[in-house]
């Protein structure tokens, strides 16, 4: 629920790879090294001298051999009408933050985009240029917030226990002084209240109870850029968080859910970067105040019902050195205990008091275009669901997660 909800100073990785500031390249070996076509590619074309013309015959259609011309003419263009809908189409669902459906219509124009076909690339809207990166970034978060295998090498499974328990993997890396998290529980509040604390986190500002001040939020091809202080959990300084938040559409896929990956903006300098960035305005830095960087989280929130969600959240948390012989599991655990507890609180006052922000509904109007359209699709989302549903009964841990 908070907007960096347990935030240590960190970054969320896959388990099968260490993050990094890069996004990570999922697509397969041979698409990345096909080589763009070129014209010469396969050799050199000899130009020859054309034969002479036939003498001119009488066509048997009148009209035939215009017609002929005009359809040849129509078959080498690398532009038509069709081919621009599908642009259209791809730009609209990128826009609608359905990152995979965009890039699933591009892929078959990618062979004339590649060619530069002047009337194809005069009409390519500038948000799909952003979607390889998009997707990119959506498929490592898939990733991450996989539970690890029950018998998985170096992970272990714990409990928090609470109003609203949450299962917790863990794996230590030694070498580096780090721990990656899992993390899973059945969060309270609809999916709208969820992403709109994500999206336009800074209408709930003064519902934390001063756990993070100074928020606010931008958006803009269809990302945002979020933006809070808070203390570091570990050490207690006072910290700027920046925030890139792709979110993705991913009610149409199996599990249905929204995916949300989370990096500090990959610039050089950033601790005293201020200036434009991929349409965000980033602001001068505070005085005496560290910028966190390296920060990667992976989120996914299935909705299971009206008011909540299954909610999953990856992340890896760097231990600095001087403290690292300190933190144990028994630590950790506790941590992230009182993180989920404070969280927590936060949280259920968020719930019973965002109807009364002015602030809060004010965002959801002029934002409304966003959210009526998640509203209709989560509704349609959650019938889907219970039209599927058996009559059997449903086994479920103690964490309410179906077995």
């Amino acid at each position: 629920g908070r907007p960096c909800s347990i935030s240590m100073g960190v970054c969320a990785s896959s388990r099968s790879a260490k993050c990094s500031g890069a996004l990570l390249d999922v697509s397969s070996p041979k698409a990345r090294n096909k080589r763009p076509h070129h014209p010469l590619s396969q050799g050199t074309v000899v130009q020859q001298k054309p034969p002479p013309s036939p003498p001119p015959q009488s066509s048997p259609c009148a009209g035939c051999d215009e017609k002929q011309a005009s359809t040849s003419k129509k078959e080498g263009e690398p532009f038509s009408a069709g081919r621009g809908a599908d642009l259209a189409a791809a730009a609209q669902a990128a826009a609608q933050c359905q990152w995979l459906r965009a890039h699933e219509l591009l892929q078959p124009l990618q062979p004339l985009l590649k060619k530069g076909g002047a009337k194809l690339v005069e009409n390519v809207d500038p948000i799909l240029e952003q979607v390889q990166r998009r997707v990119s970034a959506v498929r490592f978060a898939m990733e991450s917030c996989t539970p690890p295998a029950h018998n998985a090498p170096g992970w272990a499974r714990s409990v928090l226990q609470g109003d609203t328990p949450v299962e917790v993997w863990r794996r230590w890396d030694a070498g580096d002084g780090t721990v990656g998290i899992v993390m899973r529980w059945t969060a309270p509040g609809s999916l709208q209240t969820q992403l709109t604390c994500l999206r336009d986190g800074d209408v709930f500002e003064e519902l934390w109870g001063g756990m993070c001040w100074g928020m606010s939020s931008q958006q803009a091809g269809a990302a945002t850029l979020a933006r809070w202080f808070e203390k570091d959990l570990i050490t207690g300084r006072k910290t700027e968080v920046l925030l890139e938040r792709v979110l993705c559409d991913c009610l149409d896929q199996e599990p249905p859910r929204w995916v949300v990956h989370e990096t500090t903006p990959d610039i050089p300098n950033l601790d005293v970067f201020m200036g434009d960035w991929r349409g965000f305005k980033i602001p001068k830095p505070a005085h005496g105040v560290k910028r966190r960087e390296g920060v990667r989280l992976c989120r996914t929130l299935e909705p299971i019902s009206a008011n909540a969600v299954r909610a999953m959240l990856a992340f890896t948390i760097s231990i600095p050195a001087v403290i690292r012989w300190m933190v144990t599991d028994r630590a950790l655990n506790m941590i992230l205990n009182a993180s989920h507890k404070s969280i927590g609180r936060s949280w259920a006052k968020i719930l019973k008091e965002q109807g009364t922000l002015k602030g809060y509904k004010e965002r959801l109007l002029k934002e409304s275009k966003f959210y009526g359209l998640l509203d209709a699709r989560a509704a349609a989302c959650l019938e889907r669901c219970r039209r599927s549903q058996s009559n059997t009964a449903v086994n479920t841990d103690e964490c309410g997660i179906q077995l």
